[in-house]
């Protein structure tokens, strides 16, 4: 029987860029932002949450939370955040 969790999301893939840029793009903030379609305030830091607005047309008055649980250099990123978050209380 397979188990299934959908509250985590693992995907492995091989990228044509060095260690150092790929973390770069995934852990600063403003690379990030520019990922997710969002602009965060401030940079990840562990045990602490970033706020940012939305940029996705249609979209800017959604408010995305970022909360930072593990981040070790080139080695771990782990973060929380409430996809599709339009209302955080029902969805």
């Amino acid at each position: 029987m397979v188990s299934s969790n959908s509250d985590v999301i693992k995907k492995q893939i091989k990228l044509q860029a060095s260690q150092n840029r790929v973390w770069n793009a995934l852990t600063n903030y403003r690379e990030f932002s520019a990922w997710f379609g969002v602009n965060l305030e401030s940079p990840f830091v562990p045990g602490e949450t970033t706020v940012g607005q939305i940029t996705i047309p249609g979209y800017e008055h959604v408010k995305m939370e970022v909360e930072v649980h593990q981040l070790q250099p080139e080695t771990l990123f782990s973060f929380y955040w409430h996809p599709y978050a339009i209302e955080p209380d029902y969805d």
